[in-house]
């Protein structure tokens, strides 16, 4: 027993060491590569990226067990019909902050480092898709974990973060800063869009088709809700903190309400306003 918890352990540790690795390793090698100043642009647009992927890792943590407990029983339907409905959330999450930094992320680095580091920009404009798509696929990282295939995602990222590493030391060369962030990107890409999902659906008995079409339509949907709203307030994008504090409300105000009607079928919305309903008398 103690054997099995150790091997569980070291797999989920190497997991994360290799998650973390990814982004470590770029600093490393514009430093020696580049001028050291590189390396302050490059962690500029990182950094937003880590707090991408903090909110999202724990806005998205507590159903891991949920999937053991069917794994446990046999129940792979559930197993599904639960992954497809928390990847909507994960979808709609991920989406949101992300093409909030697409949108605002320019104004926002001019005003809060100034506009001689709108380098950083093109640095989130290379990783943040590749990376969005990564983060809203949490649930099914969760799964895998659940059903104790957690050492194909150990293998996964490793293999992911040798990859970077070998494309960044060859794209630095011909690219600088961006050619260290497309080393990153491709290999993100590549392992979350195209391996992960392939070898989960074939683990879970999910349609491969039906995942990326689910996946897709929510990513497309949330796209043009927000697309919608930038072109409405553009006028007010401004490296001004208050008018993108505005921004930001205005986006949240309108994406979450629009993308829960068009995004969630009515069983779906009917559960999320009961969890919603009962969150607020908790608090009250």
């Amino acid at each position: 027993q103690v054997r099995r918890l150790f091997g569980f352990s070291v797999f989920s540790f190497i997991s994360q060491i290799a998650n973390t690795i990814k982004f470590s390793i770029d600093n490393l090698v514009i430093a020696g590569m580049l001028q050291l100043s590189a390396v302050t642009v490059y962690s500029i647009g990182t950094r937003l990226m880590f707090y991408f992927m903090s909110f999202m890792s724990s806005s998205i943590a507590l159903m891991m067990p949920v999937f053991s407990q069917y794994e446990a029983q046999g129940n792979f339907e559930e197993i599904r019909k639960k992954l497809m409905f928390v990847m909507k959330i994960s979808t709609c999450l991920g989406c949101f902050i992300g093409f909030v930094l697409i949108f605002l992320g320019k104004p926002f680095i001019q005003r809060w480092v100034g506009p001689e580091y709108t380098d950083a920009y093109t640095v989130i404009m290379i990783l943040v898709f590749p990376l969005m798509l990564s983060l809203i696929q949490i649930p099914g990282s969760q799964v895998l974990v659940g059903i104790s295939k957690h050492r194909f995602l150990a293998f996964l990222n490793m293999s992911d973060a040798a990859v970077n590493l070998v494309l960044s030391l060859i794209l630095v060369r011909h690219f600088g800063i961006f050619g260290v962030a497309m080393g990153t990107a491709i290999p993100m890409f590549v392992a979350s869009f195209l391996i992960k999902p392939a070898y989960l659906c074939k683990k879970i008995g999910l349609p491969l088709m039906f995942y990326y079409r689910e996946v897709i339509t929510m990513v497309a949907r949330s796209f043009v809700v927000m697309f919608v709203i930038f072109l409405a307030i553009r006028f007010m994008l401004q490296p001004d903190y208050t008018r993108l504090f505005l921004c930001g409300m205005i986006f949240a105000s309108v994406y979450f309400p629009v993308v829960f009607l068009i995004g969630f079928n009515q069983r779906e919305r009917d559960y999320l306003l009961g969890v919603a309903k009962r969150m607020v008398l908790r608090t009250v």
